[in-house]
């Protein structure tokens, strides 16, 4: 005669050994997952524009944003950044050669949500601050260029899908600018950017 209790208790038994063992493999799988350490450098280019603010509209236009910048982590949340940036916005100062190349180079520190492992996507939002220098160069013959320190403050987001992400950020950057004409005033200015980049984990 068939044993209908012996045979569900038997199957019971064989998916409940199953179940255990798929639960504690789920467990190992993110046990090591949370052990993988993020990579620590980042590397990113990127693309955007400057818009002048205040005074400075009186001076120049937008202007086109291209620049470049590399990330080390001390740990899931805060890292140290180095930046480079060139614009070339267009001089309302003068009715001709009006190209300008702004050329500027940063250091800072960045604050951020923790970083995940490099198999999973992760949306991580962050703080940067720092300063640096920023140089003129001017078409026309009768701008004078000039370097002057800067500094800077911005927020945005990275976008991580494994080794890459999608970097999005504002920057505002402060500065003392002076007049590239004979004996021209100096005045703190500032601007901002906007930029959309694409960064990598070597």
């Amino acid at each position: 005669m068939l044993d209908l209790n012996g045979s569900l208790t038997r199957t019971l038994f064989h998916t409940a050994v199953v179940a255990a063992f798929a639960a504690a493999s789920a467990v190992r799988l993110s046990a090591q997952e949370e052990t993988l350490q993020p990579p620590r450098f980042t590397i990113a280019t990127y693309a955007g524009a400057t818009l002048p603010t205040g005074n400075l509209r009186d001076s120049f236009d937008n202007g086109f944003l291209l620049g470049a910048q590399g990330n080390y982590d001390f740990n899931k949340h805060l890292g140290m950044l180095a930046s480079f940036d060139w614009t070339n916005p267009d001089t309302k100062l003068v009715p001709s050669d009006t190209r300008t190349n702004v050329y500027q180079g940063d250091v800072g520190l960045e604050l951020g949500a923790a970083r995940g492992n490099m198999k999973k996507w992760a949306m991580r939002p962050f703080v940067d601050i720092g300063g640096g220098v920023r140089s003129y160069d001017y078409s026309a013959p009768t701008l004078n260029g000039h370097t002057t320190g800067e500094g800077f403050a911005g927020l945005g987001t990275d976008v991580n899908i494994g080794r890459s992400a999608i970097r999005l950020a504002a920057k505002d950057n402060f500065f003392s600018y002076q007049m590239p004409t004979a004996d021209g005033p100096k005045a703190t200015r500032n601007d901002v950017s906007l930029s959309i980049g694409f960064g990598f984990h070597p």
